[in-house]
């Protein structure tokens, strides 16, 4: 039994020996290449974010200097 599990495993390393340039050329191009490819895309970010903030100031008469903004139109920035 042990022979056999010894041979089996002999056959495998044989044959990954005998494909070796097929398993470590992929291995070593595509990060290099991943790499180019990354130096060579331009980065372009582009998010935009609302927040709508609702105050508890906005119902007490006695907070409203405190209050913030909620028109939307004022607050949004736009390119």
């Amino acid at each position: 039994m042990r022979h056999l599990v010894f041979r089996r495993l002999f056959h495998l390393l044989h044959s990954g020996w005998r494909r070796r340039y097929l398993i470590i050329t992929p291995l070593v191009v595509m990060p290099l290449a991943g790499l180019a490819i990354g130096a060579l895309t331009p980065n372009s970010y582009k998010t935009f974010a609302t927040i709508l903030i609702q105050e508890p100031a906005m119902q007490n008469p006695f907070l409203k200097d405190l209050m913030v903004e909620t028109n939307l139109k004022k607050r949004i920035l736009r390119n």
